[in-house]
């Protein structure tokens, strides 16, 4: 890192640096229930999926209740769940596998 662009870092306000590096914003507010399941298949869907991976119905009930409907967090479990299916080789998502990816998300790693 040069002397100059070090000099810029520390002389900008901290709350100024992230806002800086984000180029594009936008809040979504928080899903219903009766929308986490749809926008999951609607993500899939976009990202190539076919039907296959698929989360079950309790799976998406505790993504959920988990997230308490925020997209961030529904997007981060649902990485995580996606990971462990392609590493299981599985297509289904369960209950528990959402659980354990909640786990590992709160700082329980498993090993």
């Amino acid at each position: 890192m040069s002397f100059r662009h070090r000099w810029r870092r520390r002389n900008l306000p901290r709350s100024l640096q992230p806002r800086q590096r984000i180029t594009v914003r936008f809040h979504l507010n928080p899903l219903k229930g009766s929308e986490i399941g749809q926008y999951i298949q609607h993500r899939l869907q976009v990202s190539g999926a076919n039907g296959a991976p698929y989360f079950t119905t309790p799976a998406v009930w505790l993504i959920y209740r988990y997230s308490r409907g925020i997209p961030r967090l529904i997007n981060a479990v649902c990485d995580k769940c996606l990971l462990a299916g392609f590493v299981q080789q599985r297509d289904k998502i369960n209950f528990q596998m959402v659980r354990r990816a909640i786990r590992e998300l709160e700082g329980h790693i498993e090993l």
